[in-house]
């Protein structure tokens, strides 16, 4: 994963799709999860710290289990 990959944030069921902003060296990434559905403005807004085993790359649809 790198910066500008989406990702989805998939723990416990929940889904959020978000596209990596930067990483960090100790197995996580900076993640920005709401941005206005102004995707190709991503790197203008706050992204949250997120480990990489909780990311599956891609946005994938959400798994009916």
């Amino acid at each position: 994963m790198k910066p500008g990959d989406k990702v989805t944030f998939q723990p416990l069921r929940k889904t959020e799709y978000g596209i990596i902003k930067s990483m960090s060296g100790d197995n996580h990434a900076f993640v920005v999860y709401h941005c206005a559905g102004e995707w190709e403005r991503y790197y203008d807004y706050t992204a949250e710290r997120t480990r990489l085993v909780d990311l599956v790359p891609g946005w994938i649809n959400e798994r009916s289990e």
